[in-house]
């Protein structure tokens, strides 16, 4: 797989018909084969370490961002010897997406940020940090209060 059939495999799992189900799933299997040349975790280090301004990062092309971190998240929970650091690794590049889409302020990707919120605080809770994991599923939740998605394991931490 490369990262564009990552990607639309990702926008599939989103719409959740239960007809394709079955087909995201063996895909996301395939997710561990996926090799990225880590270039958007190399940008979200660069930003976190302030050698990249958050103006020109949101000019790039960060399409695959959130596809980047959603392979390290699931690496993460499939490859428990590398648990933390996959989920490290995805946790940085939310953190990143989150801050362009609040740079943007753009209506239009109101339900991009809400699945990055989502992701934060899903990312937050695998790590064990669960009150962080609670303000990210709240905040997607303000934006959104029908946002389902969250739900799930925002229930559990209750």
């Amino acid at each position: 797989m490369n990262k564009q059939e990552v990607s639309s495999v990702l926008e599939l799992s989103n719409t959740f018909d239960p007809k394709t189900l079955n087909q995201i799933i063996s895909k996301k299997k395939e997710f561990r084969e996926v090799k990225f040349d880590g270039e958007e975790l190399k940008l979200a280090e660069k930003y976190r370490n302030g050698e990249i301004k958050l103006e020109d990062l949101a000019n790039m092309d960060w399409k695959y961002f959130h596809t980047a971190a959603s392979i390290y998240k699931h690496n993460g929970l499939i490859e428990l010897e590398k648990h933390d650091e996959y989920l490290k690794k995805a946790l940085m590049i939310y953190e990143t997406i989150l801050d362009i889409y609040n740079y943007k302020n753009d209506s239009a990707l109101l339900p991009k940020k809400k699945r990055c919120l989502d992701s934060l605080g899903e990312v937050h809770y695998y790590l064990g940090n669960y009150e962080k994991a609670q303000e990210y599923f709240c905040e997607a939740l303000k934006e959104d209060e029908n946002y389902w998605s969250c739900y799930h394991l925002f229930l559990v931490l209750y």
